[in-house]
């Protein structure tokens, strides 16, 4: 009898295979032939899950950003909430191999937005969602007390969302070669200037 696939887990597995292609060859490197031969799978499988390109890469954008902010939220607590939720915000800084794979991603689909129809739509979907991320970060260091009374939580997620952008693109400028502490320097500095020195 032959065995039956699952056919979530088979776009899923696609979808990871688009990102290994994107992140190592960019946007331009990606087709059906390339990813078929990543994923293990033949051309002719890749088609019946993925008839059309953009549609595979719509997916595998969606997937593997959601997946990405789940990673970082579904961390496992070892103290106290209100520092794990610090913790977070630096989780989104690229000095880890997730972190960095989103970057090295992110920042070139955006570079080829304009020819992968629905993929600027998509990006601004996953920025909105992170933003909501931020926001929830933010309004609970407020309430703890971790940060000034006077700061605008809406305020200072615009300007997160900015400095994280502006450290992902740094990344990518330095050829992926920028250390963890150069990358985590402007977001501790910015933290440093909202806190709550009374």
């Amino acid at each position: 009898m032959p065995k039956l696939i699952n056919h979530q887990e088979r776009k899923q597995h696609i979808a990871q295979a688009v990102w290994a292609v994107l992140a190592r060859e960019g946007v331009r490197g990606v087709s059906v032939r390339t990813v078929a031969a990543e994923a293990g799978i033949s051309t002719g499988s890749l088609r019946h899950v993925f008839p059309i390109l953009n549609d595979m890469m719509l997916y595998s954008l969606d997937y593997s950003g959601q997946r990405f902010l789940a990673s970082l939220t579904s961390r496992k607590v070892t103290g106290p909430l209100i520092d794990h939720l610090e913790d977070l915000l630096f989780g989104f800084v690229p000095t880890s191999n997730e972190s960095r794979m989103y970057s090295e991603v992110v920042v070139g689909m955006l570079a080829e937005a304009s020819n992968i129809p629905g993929a600027a739509r998509m990006l601004q979907q996953q920025e909105t969602e992170l933003s909501y991320t931020y926001s929830f970060i933010l309004s609970q260091l407020k309430a703890h007390g971790r940060i000034r009374s006077d700061i605008d939580v809406q305020y200072e997620t615009d300007t997160l969302v900015s400095l994280l952008f502006g450290v992902h693109v740094s990344y990518m400028l330095s050829n992926q070669t920028a250390s963890d502490q150069e990358l985590q320097t402007p977001l501790k500095m910015h933290l440093a200037s909202l806190k709550n020195t009374d």
